[in-house]
């Protein structure tokens, strides 16, 4: 059996693919089996696939279009390697990445999910280094922005046996799925590391998801936010934490009442000691500290506005 399975869901992807396969083909590190599903692509999506003679490479050919979640969660299914790596059709890979991860996770027994730092990438623009949180509680922390901070899901290695013992799949749901993936990782009590290195060139572009479903993924912000915050605080109402979630939205207009809830709720958790799941408490309270001060501060503008046109 292959030690690792790369999962790799296709659609109309050949712009960017046949760089992405390669990047994974020429990987240090050869133990792997690399799991193609392509839904009904109507480019030459397919022809670049098969042009590769490589006998690790498996492509299973859906009849019909579907979410990147089915496609990843059929890889999960059918995967044999003792760990899954994810992986977009557009990004690209360092030659060691494999090597590295696989000697961590060999070396961290008690570490389920493991990521990277990366480099984004974009035509006409500076490649830019993202850092990412090294610790379990601090990268748990982080999954509160629902921005990918915490862990960026085409950089991870992750283990088989714990996702099939908890049964872990994608939600198929309209944006958001990846950090509800992590977060079920995390209720299943997972822990969480990211080696302190780029190992993972993402690329942005405007056919990419992250552009394409925009709009969906700052709505599924506040789910994902309210859902996280009555893991960490069960002491929270979820009317609480629902209100907590709003304060934290940006790019749309707030009632000030809502902000008003906001804040007040903010203060109550300032004043817990510890959240579940390991999460950082320091870094929690940072995060609501910045969306406490901005909600604060929209307050007081509106109050101003509204006193002095009395």
């Amino acid at each position: 059996m292959p030690k690792v399975s790369i999962v790799l869901p296709t659609y109309n992807a050949g712009k960017f693919l046949r760089e992405t396969m390669e990047t994974i083909l020429a990987q240090t590190y050869e133990d792997f089996e690399f799991l193609i599903f392509d839904s009904a692509s109507t480019d030459d999506t397919l022809e670049i696939i098969k042009s590769f003679d490589d006998t690790r490479i498996t492509l299973t050919e859906l009849p019909f279009v579907c979410e990147a979640a089915i496609k990843r969660n059929l890889g999960f299914s059918q995967a044999q390697g003792d760990y899954i790596m994810m992986m977009d059709a557009d990004d690209v890979n360092v030659p060691e990445r494999l090597e590295k991860q696989v000697a961590f996770l060999d070396e961290h027994p008690d570490v389920h999910v493991l990521g990277s730092q990366y480099i984004t990438f974009e035509d006409g623009k500076e490649d830019i280094l993202v850092p990412v949180p090294a610790n379990d509680g601090v990268i748990k922390a982080h999954f509160l922005r629902a921005t990918g901070s915490g862990i960026h899901s085409p950089t991870v290695l992750m283990r088989r046996d714990f996702l099939l013992k908890h049964s872990i799949f994608f939600r198929v749901v309209r944006a958001g799925e990846g950090q509800m993936f992590w977060n079920d990782w995390m209720k299943a009590g997972a822990r969480f590391a990211n080696i302190q290195e780029p190992l993972v060139r993402y690329r942005r572009h405007e056919a990419s998801h992250v552009y394409s479903r925009r709009e969906a993924f700052q709505e599924a912000q506040t789910e994902i936010r309210e859902e996280l915050l009555t893991l960490f605080f069960p002491h929270l109402t979820r009317a609480e934490a629902r209100k907590l979630a709003q304060m934290m939205e940006k790019g749309r207009e707030h009632e000030i009442s809502e902000l008003a809830c906001g804040v007040v709720f903010a203060e109550k958790v300032a004043e817990f000691r510890v959240a579940q799941y390991g999460a950082d408490m320091n870094m929690l309270v940072q995060i609501l500290a910045g969306a406490h001060q901005r909600a604060k501060e929209k307050m007081r503008r509106v109050l101003g506005q509204a006193s002095s046109q009395s």
